[in-house]
């Protein structure tokens, strides 16, 4: 890719965007939300990001008891982007905000509203993840996803990107089988720390047949082995 920035879990090369917030008394922020991204493969690294240019959204919650007036927000970025090498940058940002009785739409909100539609939902889809086999000394196991697909998916589109996991990850290389309708995905589960998670939770992408492309959030808990 060109110029490049990553997603919250970037997988097996480059960093995430961070937020550090400098936020007026009763004022937090929620979570970075982030568009679903591309996936790379190269020199043998799988990586998850945006290219050229991206926007990622986060909410932020006023308490009842703030009175009305302009208040301050500030914010440190961090960030790194890469081509051929990476770059870490940072950037200072301050924005004057207006609490009032009245919900006025700002000069952005249009990018905001697409920036909104961008998000990917949260999705229930009937996906099935066991463990491969039982737990050994090892701290790596297999998962196996199966989804029994609509006639409309192209199989060989269907893929997990996971978020990061508390103590364990989910490494970024699918490999892929079909039978019948049914498509199944494996993917490497590593450990650190602690015990094997009861659940996964990540993007689930796949392509439709007429060239739309759909991703939604899911978190499946995961079966014992057959």
């Amino acid at each position: 890719p060109g110029w490049h920035v990553y997603l919250k879990n970037p997988a097996e090369s480059g960093a995430p965007s961070r937020v550090r917030w400098d936020l007026p008394n009763g004022f937090s922020a929620g979570d970075l939300r982030w568009p679903c991204p591309a996936k790379w493969n190269q020199a043998g690294l799988t990586t998850y990001g945006y290219e050229d240019e991206v926007a990622l959204v986060v909410t932020i919650h006023v308490s009842d008891d703030v009175q009305p007036g302009t208040y301050m927000l500030g914010a440190d970025l961090n960030w790194l982007e890469c081509r051929e090498v990476c770059l870490p940058a940072r950037q200072r940002i301050d924005r004057k905000i207006q609490v009032g009785p009245v919900d006025t739409p700002s000069k952005d909100h249009v990018e905001i509203r697409s920036a909104l539609e961008a998000l990917p939902p949260v999705t229930q889809l009937p996906i099935e993840v066991r463990w491969a086999d039982a737990p050994t000394s090892n701290d790596e196991r297999i998962l196996v996803f199966r989804w029994n697909a609509p006639n409309s998916v192209r199989a060989d589109s269907v893929d997990f990107y996971p978020h990061p996991g508390d103590g364990y990850e989910v490494a970024g290389q699918t490999d892929r089988a079909q039978t019948d309708s049914t498509i199944a995905l494996r993917k490497r589960g590593l450990k650190s720390t602690g015990d094997w998670p009861a659940d996964v939770d990540g993007l689930w992408v796949f392509q439709e047949t007429t060239g739309t492309h759909r991703a939604g959030m899911v978190r499946i808990p995961i079966l014992v082995p057959e």
